[in-house]
């Protein structure tokens, strides 16, 4: 089964979850933390390319008003910046900071 990455510096991070917004913003979480559920750490496709934290809070408060969704996994295909792998092949990361 293949696994939705996205590749930084030849390396395979597996996603968790993908966000999208109405003005073409993705959020990809690649790691949760132990201790919250308010903040994660992923890769943010914006006015910017990033790796950083992400506030969870913020964007469950932008989906109630519309602005952004959560991406099904069914779809994850489709999103330009994830690249679909076979983990039989290439090696998936375990761990990003």
């Amino acid at each position: 089964m293949n696994v939705a990455c996205i590749v930084y510096d030849g390396k395979n991070y597996p996603i968790l979850e993908c966000w999208e917004s109405y003005t073409g913003w993705y959020w990809f979480i690649l790691k949760r933390y132990p201790d919250t559920e308010d903040i994660t750490f992923g890769y943010v496709v914006g006015f910017e390319k990033e790796f950083g934290d992400i506030d969870m809070l913020e964007l469950r408060a932008q989906r109630k008003k519309g602005a952004c969704w959560m991406v099904p996994k069914a779809n994850w295909f489709s999103v330009s910046y994830a690249k679909m792998i076979d983990p039989q092949k290439e090696k998936l990361e375990t761990e990003i900071s």
